[in-house]
């Protein structure tokens, strides 16, 4: 017999008898919710690995929403915490994001969120405020561990760290509004469901948790008064007008590349990660999935910065990885900061533990996505010419 996801309602009883708890705080999530694991049934083609992981990750999310009610009744003041105007990190990926957020991350300034705690973003109520005995961390090196032996080429494609700095983007998962179902499975109706909103309600909730994770900082004995967050997260540049309106002062770095060298890395770390979740991963919808998505992303960044340009900072792929001091002298007087002496030199020990010829290469050929550089060439013709990636090498004609 094949495996087969529970319904919503067995999920939420799952979420409800492995707590104890009964409280969502609402029914927000649950038409998101609905859509999401209707379309994992009906589309996603899970196997059995596949099935397991999406009613496990499912229930993580529903065990969040009870336990963080627990939470908000026990210390309401957690929805007092200020959230000073954070820093977000845009770009297609592959553009050095993720490398951006940790070089910066070593400025103290700076709160930057950690892989284990947007990964868990509400610990179990027996917390007892330490970092050094959260059992979170040793969830997370695992689960690291697991997605690193059942598939070894996602780590030449994104540097897994349970303790790093990374993307913040689920802190989006719990109101069931977010990319990262996507990243794992070929479910076009949820991908129309999600395009449709308006990501006020997700991103209203981002807040709240960036407000909780504050507070626990605060409460592990962290330093955080007057700091800033520093976020990063590619999907956000599809949802910036609800992430300008939730976040008023906030300031956004782009870094730019060709998509013609990016779609088809991510086409490829999307065919990979889908491989882990169904035995009948299509690579060419991974293709049309990522240049379609992946486009309209680019043309909202595009739209929002010519709205609002005095909040956004454009850098270019090449010279953060080729005239990097140069690059951060532009953010830093973007952001208004000095850049002390101490600042220089975290920088300095971080670029010499984290050198990039030290990660596997990635390999891949943009045919297997069923893409064509002419196709994507078109698909991305305006973001190209504004950017000057129109008459790159190899695409000048005679």
């Amino acid at each position: 017999m094949v495996a087969r996801l529970p319904g919503v309602e067995e999920l939420i009883a799952q979420a409800r008898a492995e707590t104890g708890l009964v409280d969502f705080g609402g029914e927000s999530h649950l038409p998101a919710l609905s859509v999401l694991v209707d379309a994992l049934v009906r589309e996603a083609g899970l196997n059995e690995t596949g099935v397991a992981l999406q009613q496990s990750r499912i229930v993580e999310l529903l065990k969040n929403r009870l336990r963080l009610q627990v939470f908000l009744k026990r210390w309401p003041e957690i929805e007092d915490e200020i959230i000073a105007p954070p820093i977000l990190i845009l770009g297609l990926p592959r553009t050095g994001t993720t490398m951006l957020q940790r070089l910066l991350s070593t400025d103290r300034r700076f709160i930057a969120t950690r892989w284990y705690e947007v990964r868990f973003p509400v610990p179990e109520l027996d917390w007892n405020f330490v970092d050094a005995e959260d059992a979170r961390i040793g969830v997370a090196r695992a689960e690291v561990a697991a997605l690193v032996a059942a598939n070894p080429e996602l780590l030449s494609i994104h540097p897994l760290d349970a303790e790093a700095p990374d993307e913040d983007l689920m802190l989006l998962e719990g109101s069931f509004l977010s990319t990262v179902p996507t990243s794992q499975a070929h479910i076009p109706s949820y991908d129309a469901y999600y395009a449709q909103d308006d990501a006020r309600h997700a991103t209203r909730e981002h807040r709240r948790l960036l407000q909780f994770l504050q507070w626990q900082r605060r409460r592990a004995g962290h330093a955080v008064d007057g700091k800033r967050w520093l976020l990063k997260a590619p999907a956000h540049m599809y949802i910036l007008d609800a992430m300008l309106e939730t976040y008023p002062g906030a300031r956004f770095i782009t870094s730019h590349r060709d998509p013609l060298a990016c779609i088809p890395s991510i086409s490829s770390f999307y065919f990979e990660t889908w491989g882990i979740y169904s035995d009948s991963a299509d690579a060419a919808a991974c293709g049309r999935d990522a240049a379609r998505f992946w486009g309209a992303a680019l043309d909202r960044l595009l739209a929002a910065a010519g709205r609002h340009p005095e909040q956004f900072l454009d850098i270019e792929y090449a010279d953060l990885m080729e005239r990097q001091d140069d690059a951060i002298e532009q953010i830093y007087a973007f952001l208004g900061l000095p850049i002390e002496s101490e600042t220089r030199a975290g920088f300095a020990r971080w670029r010499g533990e984290n050198r990039r010829d030290r990660r596997k290469p990635h390999h891949y050929r943009i045919e297997d996505f069923g893409l064509t550089r002419d196709a994507l060439a078109e698909a991305f013709a305006d973001y190209r010419r504004q950017r000057g990636y129109a008459l790159s090498r190899g695409e000048r004609r005679a």
